[in-house]
């Protein structure tokens, strides 16, 4: 059975499928690209599936060589209306390095996140784009102003990862 067969088992919910697809195939070198490739494929059972098994991957040290990752960055715009791959892939910005080519994709991609009607999603893109404003500091004002209003604005879940972005040391008054 093929990996995208075998994703097909993932039901939405439990994880622990992509767990054993996980340890089946972490050491197989295609399998990271495997996954980003099914990142642009329309449907949201896999796009949820691939992403997590992305993120787990990056949690457990494996990386995403920049060639994978401009892949994955291109990959952004085909994930519209899933909230739960939205979320995935704003944790996997968390662990990787921004190349500046891919700067437009991923500030696209942030941006819609930031207006997702999902507070994880708005939770974890404040936190994207705060890690776009390390690299790009272009936008650190406006970071500074999205996550003051959004302390005042936003749900309780969604100040508490704000509260833990400005203790990584951004001040915003």
């Amino acid at each position: 059975m093929d990996l995208l067969s075998e994703l097909n088992f993932f039901d939405g919910k439990r994880v622990k499928s992509l767990e054993q697809v996980f340890e089946k195939y972490k050491f197989n070198e295609f399998f990271l690209l495997q996954l980003v490739k099914f990142v642009r494929i329309e449907d949201s059972k896999t796009q949820t599936a691939s992403t997590w098994l992305i993120k787990k991957s990056l949690e457990e040290s494996l990386t995403l060589e920049p060639s994978l990752l401009g892949k994955l960055f291109t990959s952004l715009k085909f994930v519209e209306g899933n909230w739960e791959a939205e979320l995935h892939l704003c944790q996997i910005l968390h662990f990787v390095e921004f190349q500046k080519d891919y700067k437009n994709e991923i500030e696209s991609f942030v941006r819609k996140c930031l207006k997702s009607e999902n507070k994880f999603v708005r939770a974890w893109s404040y936190s994207a784009f705060y890690k776009l404003s390390l690299d790009f500091e272009e936008f650190e004002s406006e970071v500074k102003m999205l996550l003051e209003s959004a302390l005042e604005n936003e749900a309780a879940s969604v100040k508490a990862r704000i509260r833990r972005i400005l203790k990584e040391g951004i001040k915003i008054k």
